[in-house]
């Protein structure tokens, strides 16, 4: 039996840091064992992939509101490489710089992660049948891939 894993990873590794960000004392990176996750609540015999969709930060990409950020993201990229079984995809970024009050704010917008999750996700539902994947689990904070859970 295939099962495969698919992280929005942009949406996971965000919204991780945002959560300990408010609390006083950050908990490091909020390292997630994805493969362990899937093991522990869904035993099931059979090969288990993890695909990680995401968009790198690198110190171009680093808004001026986060120093170190890409330093943290490397840092989480290397973590994740622990993960039997994981693949990364990546997307990229497009500035998107604001004007505020005369200042130019450096700012980004993160692009593909969710097409990548979405053609992975076709791809491997349209697969031939002694390869296809028989089940799916999905990680993602929002609503953007409902559509093609769906299809």
């Amino acid at each position: 039996m295939r099962r495969v894993l698919y992280v929005d990873g942009f949406n996971f590794y965000y919204g991780v840091t945002r959560y300990w960000s408010h609390e006083k004392h950050r908990a490091g990176l909020g390292w997630c064992d994805f493969r362990a996750l899937i093991e522990r609540h869904f035993p099931d015999a059979g090969e288990l992939t993890v695909k990680y969709l995401t968009a790198a930060v690198n110190q171009n990409d680093e808004r001026d509101d986060n120093p170190g950020e890409h330093k943290r993201y490397w840092i989480w990229r290397r973590a994740l490489k622990t993960v039997q079984g994981l693949t990364v995809t990546e997307g990229f970024y497009k500035r998107a710089d604001h004007r505020l009050s005369g200042r130019i704010r450096k700012e980004r917008e993160e692009k593909q992660t969710d097409v990548n999750l979405a053609v992975e996700m076709l791809l491997d539902a349209g697969s031939p049948p002694e390869s296809r994947t028989e089940h799916v689990f999905l990680l993602c904070g929002d609503y953007d891939q409902m559509p093609v859970v769906f299809a």
